[in-house]
């Protein structure tokens, strides 16, 4: 068989090579284009991730500033980066303005969308000029928020309903040894049921219920799954929470069911998870702050997305713990904070719950007061987290805090949808 001539085989050859680089270019392209389509709304088609801005935010977050722009390094180019943040500006001003009235020794109030997992409000005050973010400090102690997780435990393992009752000796707020460990019932003894314990924060039934109905174990365990102790993702830095426990004193078991030490710490920002994974069928989201990333071009580098860090508890749980949370409000330590709103027909729809405690710290040092709760109200769900310190006046109560928050919040929802209905 005779061969083709060169300059016929050259030009046979290099429009196969053609083909075959535009046939490739194709079904590159084609792919990339799948790929993207297949990508759930909000995914981020850039190298930019979570870990990266968490990295860059965190000295600002933590140094209580969030800048509108940014120099970064992306791929090997120094670019101008602008974000748009998940704050609620008029909530986080107002909240700002109640801080200052306040005049707390030092305060701190964080605001979450229980459903998503964004930061709505992150509202810092000390007197002192302290310059951490305290919201994100993880030193407070516990004190009796703690009881959440307790209850949690002993609900979801099916040890207790809201309506089991125990019998009970000493004070509400004090815990002694001979109220817990081998007790026996004399006339000063009180039944008492779990809902009405939590509601009044009475330690000595959360001892019991730590000690010998949920157990050291699953103490440490429902701990964890509520994110102590736990590396919680962010567009940011978040100072683990801390809950460990010695298995083999009994003691220290009590003391951390009920909340009464000063080794069982918890930030803010974490505080308000807690209360949003109750409020939210029992899962945790992944807090974040950005919504957006852009270049100087207006092009999008990041955009965010919720994400779920835990599921701790069951819905059925969840929706025990809020008969818990919710007597609270009603009847248990809240309800000076809470009456004025749960009374008023305007917000006959709404639904709340929470948990108070109060504990001496030493970091920041003073007596530190707690609110950590939730609303629910025209679809939405909003979950907070309270705390102030005061070394000698107490001006102001986390919980009147917390109301006030959602007080604002809702009546800024019903005249926004008035004004929709009239227009």
């Amino acid at each position: 068989m005779k061969s083709l001539p060169f300059k016929t085989n050259f030009k046979r050859n290099f429009t196969i090579v053609l083909t075959c680089c535009l046939i490739g270019i194709g079904l590159i392209t084609l792919g990339k284009f799948n790929a993207a389509l297949s990508e759930e709304p909000g995914t981020p088609i850039s190298p930019w991730t979570k870990s990266v801005l968490a990295k860059t935010l965190a000295p600002h977050v933590e140094s209580n500033t969030l800048p509108k722009t940014l120099n970064m390094s992306i791929d090997g180019i120094d670019q101008r980066v602008q974000f748009e943040y998940t704050i609620d500006v008029e909530m986080q001003e107002f909240t700002d303005r109640l801080m200052k009235r306040a005049r707390p020794d030092y305060g701190a109030l964080v605001a979450v969308d229980a459903t998503t997992g964004e930061i709505l409000t992150m509202s810092s005050y000390s007197h002192e000029k302290y310059t951490k973010n305290l919201g994100l400090v993880a030193s407070f102690p516990a004190a009796s928020i703690f009881k959440v997780v307790t209850a949690a435990a002993a609900l979801e393992m099916k040890k207790v309903k809201p309506e089991t009752t125990f019998t009970l000796t000493g004070r509400s707020h004090t815990l002694y040894k001979k109220d817990v460990i081998g007790t026996p019932e004399h006339r000063w003894s009180k039944t008492m049921s779990i809902t009405d314990a939590f509601a009044k924060s009475t330690n000595t039934l959360f001892g019991k219920l730590g000690l010998y109905f949920v157990g050291a174990d699953y103490l440490q365990s429902f701990a964890n799954l509520f994110g102590f102790n736990q590396n919680i993702y962010a567009d940011f830095h978040v100072p683990k929470s801390i809950m460990t426990l010695n298995e083999n004193d009994d003691w220290a078991v009590v003391e951390a069911a009920s909340g009464y030490n000063t080794q069982t710490t918890l930030s803010p920002l974490h505080g308000a998870l807690l209360a949003a994974s109750v409020s939210n069928d029992g899962i945790m989201m992944e807090p974040f702050l950005v919504k957006t990333m852009f270049d100087d071009k207006d092009q999008i580098l990041y955009q965010s997305k919720p994400k779920t860090f835990s599921k701790p508890i069951s819905p059925k749980t969840s929706q025990d713990l809020k008969i818990l949370m919710g007597a609270t409000i009603r009847s248990g330590t809240s309800r000076k904070a809470f009456r004025k709103i749960i009374n008023r027909k305007l917000y006959a729809d709404a639904s709340f719950g929470g948990k108070t405690g109060s504990l001496k710290g030493k970091s920041p040092e003073g007596k530190t007061d707690w609110f950590v709760g939730y609303m629910e109200h025209n679809g939405r769900r909003i979950a907070i987290a309270s705390v102030f310190v005061h070394k000698n006046i107490w001006r102001i109560r986390s919980s009147q805090m917390a109301s006030s928050y959602f007080e604002h919040f809702m009546y800024r929802s019903i005249t926004e949808n008035k004004q929709v209905a009239t227009r």
